[in-house]
């Protein structure tokens, strides 16, 4: 009987050594990494997942001819904030602010609001009619309609015009004896307001440019 190991025997115990070891002490062999590489994949939630994209995946914007866009799809081209929907409500609220402001005498409100050119040309009115003792008060009823009827990029500046059709008291009053119209009823006035708003500011304001009445 042959006693011992022989030298196959011992390459046998070697291969399995190297084997065990790699298995149980953190070394992986050549196979492994393909296994892996197929199976461990790590999921993340939703929320995460588009996190991880917009930080890696960088968007590829191209280049737009906007001589063939009209002046709103040019703006939209230019200002990817901007919702025409979004617009509308917005004007529709500063057409009252504006009003409020006027009636209330709130100067700072109007600076925010206005263009320079037109907030001086507000002011001096409402001075003007201060020295004869006067104010004018604007009583908003109710809102026909507001759409945009223009719009244009001149430059890099954003230049939209909005006509509102509203319901309203127009009229001015005696500061002394606080005196206004009896019997004032609703008129309907039809204005064109013009706004304008640079596509490269972070400020997402719109200044007033100018009001035209037309009726």
């Amino acid at each position: 009987m042959q006693t011992g190991f022989s030298f196959l025997d011992v390459i046998f115990l070697i291969v399995m050594a190297i084997f065990i070891a790699t298995r149980f002490f953190g070394h992986k062999l050549p196979k492994d990494d393909k296994k892996l590489n197929k199976k461990n994949v790590v999921k993340f939630p939703n929320s995460e997942i588009s996190e991880v994209v917009k930080e890696q995946v960088k968007p590829k914007h191209k280049k737009v001819d906007l001589s063939k866009l009209s002046g709103l799809e040019q703006i939209k081209a230019t200002d990817k904030s901007f919702k025409e929907k979004d617009f509308i409500a917005g004007a529709t609220n500063a057409y009252q602010m504006y009003y409020d402001a006027l009636n209330e005498r709130d100067e700072k409100t109007l600076e925010n609001m206005l263009a320079p050119r037109k907030f001086d040309e507000i002011m001096e009115s409402i001075e003007s009619l201060e020295e004869e003792g006067k104010q004018r008060f604007v009583d908003i009823d109710t809102f026909k309609n507001v759409e945009i009827i223009d719009a244009r990029l001149h430059g890099r500046t954003a230049i939209i015009e909005v006509k509102y059709i509203v319901m309203q008291k127009d009229f001015i009053e005696d500061l002394d004896t606080k005196k206004s119209p009896k019997s004032l009823k609703n008129k309907e006035v039809s204005t064109v307001w013009t706004w304008a708003r640079s596509v490269e500011s972070d400020d997402l304001n719109w200044e007033l440019e100018s009001i035209a009445l037309l009726s």
